[in-house]
């Protein structure tokens, strides 16, 4: 048994060691025209789960000042305006890569990423400091609770529409924003801040809905 026991121990640490497969390395080319470049002042784009595409904030054909979502896939050299996507603030791609989760005129919408019309899935004051989309159809955005309008807190609600649930993560007067989904995991980053240039990383598990903070000073 013993002699099993240690070529099982061998093996185990032989496949550990072997050398990995490279993975392929995925680029895009963004040298788009001028009608749809990136408007400065929103979020960075978006990828795709899968890599395929990328959602940015672009503007709105015929006038330039208004933002709007545009789509940018892998195997096309240019952009597409997202039809019904005008204002859209934070935004977040489904797991599947077939939907988009975004922030708008205070309500969190629910729509095709080829565009049309959007399903309201909330409706408090949302603000665009981060949204995000887990598994199991939920959806993370930031809002300003009714007890303390003056902070960002982080809400969660069913991708379908439903009762929302603050998560309290308020503490000493500082704000939640910025969630950011940890793949294969029921849990989330945020950024506690006092300010733009006092910020604190944070870890949420939603099973023990708890928190913990793992680097400190980190910029909004």
């Amino acid at each position: 048994a013993s002699v099993i026991a240690a070529v099982a121990t061998v093996a185990a640490v032989f496949l550990a060691l072997r050398p990995q497969p490279e993975q392929p390395v995925t680029r895009f080319q963004l040298a788009l025209p001028d009608s749809q470049m990136l408007v400065q002042g929103f979020p960075a784009p978006v990828p795709a789960p899968d890599g395929s595409f990328l959602v940015y904030h672009g503007p709105v054909p015929g006038n330039p000042a208004v933002p709007q979502l545009w789509i940018k896939r892998r195997d096309q050299a240019t952009a597409d305006p997202i039809p019904g996507s005008v204002g859209a603030g934070s935004v977040a791609i489904s797991p599947d890569g077939r939907r988009l989760a975004f922030d708008n005129s205070g309500r969190v919408r629910i729509m095709s990423v080829t565009g049309g019309a959007s399903v309201v899935v909330a409706e408090p004051t949302a603000l665009p400091f981060g949204i995000a989309w887990l598994d199991n159809e939920r959806v993370l955005y930031t809002a300003a609770p009714a007890d303390n309008p003056s902070l960002m807190e982080v809400f969660l609600v069913p991708a379908s529409g439903g009762e929302s649930r603050r998560l309290g993560l308020l503490r000493d007067g500082r704000a939640a924003v910025l969630p950011s989904p940890i793949a294969g995991r029921d849990a989330f980053l945020f950024l506690s801040c006092a300010s733009v240039i006092d910020c604190d990383l944070h870890v949420f598990d939603l099973r023990s809905d708890s928190s913990k903070a793992l680097v400190s000073g980190s910029l909004l």
